[in-house]
């Protein structure tokens, strides 16, 4: 299956909406802390399970980035552990739209970091979504 990757993160935005609700029920008897080990645990089943199915491994092209990508790793688990903590003890819509910071977070430091553009609609929208979660998160 071929998908645009406007069609793939409306996919994965599905699947994390459905994770914050699946996440939230485990959450009631569980500790934070273990259900986020579990939780790795079967994303890395999955994820194991994909990259066998796709193309063959690129392993000489991971040997430069490994860093960058264990990084991401580390900065996914950060993620995770203090999300699912604050989903142990607070709603799940706020929760979730304080996460979305995320969006603005990411696309600012595209700008500095990476040097992607940066238009007037997409900070004008970054802009929106940050009203969006205080409208939501706090009262």
């Amino acid at each position: 299956m071929n998908l645009s990757w406007q069609a793939e993160a409306a996919i994965g935005a599905f699947f994390a909406a459905l994770t914050a609700i699946f996440l939230k029920i485990g959450l009631w008897d569980v500790p934070a802390d273990w259900a986020t080990a579990l939780r790795t645990s079967v994303v890395f089943l999955a994820c194991w399970a994909f990259a066998l199915r796709s193309a063959a491994p690129a392993i000489a092209n991971i040997q430069g980035a490994w860093h960058w990508i264990v990084g991401s790793g580390l900065c996914t688990a950060a993620s995770w552990i203090f999300f699912n903590r604050a989903l142990q003890k607070g709603p799940v819509g706020a929760v979730n739209a304080i996460d979305k910071t995320s969006l603005a977070l990411a696309a600012g430091m595209a700008f500095l970091f990476l040097g992607e553009k940066l238009s007037f609609r997409a900070t004008l929208g970054c802009g929106f979504v940050l009203v969006g979660i205080v409208l939501i998160a706090w009262k």
